[in-house]
């Protein structure tokens, strides 16, 4: 069944503009906070208090959240810095700031406290550990290879994804520096931009310069572009995320709306309202060089960094989805009220108000 409705434009969930003629870049989410990365620094909303803070003054670019110590790191033009999210204090520094910071891609290892930043076929390992700085090259390709948005590792080893060609994506072990262990081709994209590990490693999703997303499963060695029949909704995808438990990958358009897909079936769950701020040229949203879309551990709540603005956006999952069912489909008004009264987490009724489509 397929319902589709359209609400007024109002976002409830706004938490954060950035300071005049100034833009965000990148979000990142933890268990209680929400770190907003822009031009004006980056700054804290906090999710219980609903109070906005300051972490750093200094304009960041990149950010990426340790998987289980929830530690931060952020890229800026003077060094690349890890901090406590807990205690917001800074538990580390690199020494230099990295090479052409705003299009150097960072990731956290998932064993340890290593930060691995790439550009251009150059991985670059940082650590707590004071060593000096430790490069190593790929195999790389100039003209085949376009800026690499979004690289990934592995949730359980220490290897990283990231895009190595025009068509190709590949993971390297660090500890075998000049040796690639597998590339991944995908004959539908044209130059790769993001490369990213589903959270068990069994789906890799990329997102190339024409705004595709070509799905590529791990277990079966197959792939298959994300396509949806609904012409009329504009699907060039500029940054994506997958949900942390389930079956779930958002992907956000130039327009600045976003979809939500089930990777597993193939099929679209949802679509929210085009979020384009009248101020906003065509330039800023249709290339992106940075991880805009963050979810929560949880995934009860998935943040996004506009160029202009920072929201906090339900997950339409199954408590949103039934109480949609049970509006939509005009049930007495007593016995929606029991239901509210029995699941109070969906007493939110406005969330609605962010989906232009949702498929049941």
């Amino acid at each position: 069944m397929v319902s589709s409705s359209f609400f007024a434009m109002n976002h409830p969930s706004l938490i954060y503009t950035p300071s005049q003629n100034t833009h965000l870049f990148s979000v990142a989410c933890c268990k209680d906070k929400i770190f907003i990365a822009g031009a004006d620094g980056v700054h804290i909303y906090h999710n219980y208090t609903k109070t906005i803070s300051t972490l750093s003054d200094k304009p960041a670019f990149h950010t990426a959240l340790h998987p289980r110590t929830m530690d931060l790191a952020i890229s800026n033009d003077t060094e690349l810095a890890v901090y406590n999210t807990n205690t917001q204090e800074k538990k580390w520094h690199t020494q230099r700031s990295l090479y052409l910071w705003k299009t150097t891609s960072i990731v956290f290892s998932s064993i340890d406290d290593t930060v691995c930043s790439y550009k251009k076929g150059t991985f670059s390992l940082h650590s707590s550990k004071k060593l000096p700085l430790h490069q190593f090259s790929v195999p790389y390709n100039v003209r085949n290879t376009a800026y690499c948005v979004q690289i990934s590792c592995h949730p359980h080893k220490k290897e990283f994804l990231y895009p190595s060609g025009k068509q190709t994506i590949s993971i390297v072990e660090p500890n075998r520096f000049h040796e690639t262990k597998e590339t991944i081709t995908s004959p539908q994209s044209d130059h790769i931009l993001h490369a990213l590990y589903n959270p068990n490693a069994t789906v890799i999703a990329m997102n190339d310069t024409h705004g595709q997303c070509y799905l590529y499963d791990v277990t079966t060695n197959a792939g298959e572009l994300l396509q949806h029949s609904l012409s009329s909704i504009p699907s060039h995808y500029i940054s994506m995320v997958f949900h942390p438990h389930d079956n779930i990958l958002a992907l956000l358009t130039d327009n600045n709306s976003i979809h939500y897909w089930n990777y597993k079936t193939k099929q679209i769950i949802a679509i929210t309202n085009s979020y384009i701020d009248e101020n906003e040229s065509t330039e800023t949203t249709h290339f992106s060089r940075t991880k805009r879309l963050d979810f929560s551990p949880d995934g009860k709540f998935l943040a996004v960094a506009f160029s202009h603005a920072c929201h906090k956006l339900p997950t339409p999952l199954n408590n949103l989805l039934m109480m949609y069912c049970l509006l939509r489909n005009h049930l007495p008004h007593d016995i929606i009220k029991i239901i509210t009264h029995l699941i109070p987490q969906i007493l939110e009724l406005e969330n609605l108000n962010f989906f232009e489509f949702l498929k049941i």
